[in-house]
């Protein structure tokens, strides 16, 4: 944002008649965030001060950037499902039941983990396990494959803002399998990776969901 104002005239000219005598016009800089403030001159924003997200509220102004919710900064902070705003999202089934005989191991049921793109963002996307606080986890199976104590799968986008696993199906089933019995309900951490970005996921795994409800008759 610039002001304009007249110079000082040495009296060839008048500052304040209009006319072929009037003096050249002298444009400010009002801009605090400018390298120039307050001289004359264009305002010059240093690039630390434009806002490159696309997903602020003012992506592409000389500002820092500006986000409906009002957060301010250059990135917004997670929400619920743990979304990265900058490429995509990753959600999905937040709960798996999982059965037990005995003391012998198990598998949960299937579940979903979904890529949901942002802004137009169509690049592969890796899901892999980040971490987990389960005990007795032998291994993961991703889209119906054998399991594996480090399963990757590849995801793509299919131009219609869908993700598909190598299967061809929207969304990649997940399963967890157990040497032994677990009590206590736990969590795996689901990660995606693409294109620079990355998001999380949490699923809950549940050895009550399939307790048995006995009653009277």
């Amino acid at each position: 944002m610039t002001n304009e104002g007249s110079i000082a005239c040495d009296g060839s000219c008048s500052a304040t008649a209009p006319g072929d005598n009037l003096c050249p016009v002298v444009e400010t800089c009002q801009d605090p965030s400018a390298s120039n403030y307050g001289q004359p001159g264009s305002c010059v924003v240093p690039p630390s001060y434009q806002c490159t997200d696309p997903n602020a509220a003012n992506y592409g102004a000389d500002a820092s950037c500006v986000y409906d919710n009002g957060n301010n900064g250059g990135s917004q902070p997670q929400n619920d499902q743990q979304q990265n705003p900058s490429g995509f999202t990753i959600d999905g089934t937040p709960s798996l039941p999982v059965r037990f005989l005995a003391s012998e191991g198990g598998q949960t049921s299937q579940g979903i983990i979904s890529v949901n793109p942002v802004s137009g963002f169509n690049q592969p996307v890796t899901i892999d396990v980040q971490s987990t606080d389960c005990p007795s986890v032998s291994g993961y199976s991703f889209d119906g494959g054998d399991f594996v104590k480090n399963p990757q799968v590849v995801m793509t986008a299919d131009g219609s803002d869908n993700y598909r696993a190598p299967s061809g199906t929207i969304g990649l089933g997940v399963e967890v399998q157990f040497s032994a019995a677990i009590s206590h309900t736990c969590t795996v951490t689901f990660e995606g990776n693409g294109g620079g970005d990355s998001a999380t996921f949490d699923v809950t795994v549940d050895p009550n969901a399939f307790n048995p409800v006995f009653r009277e008759f």
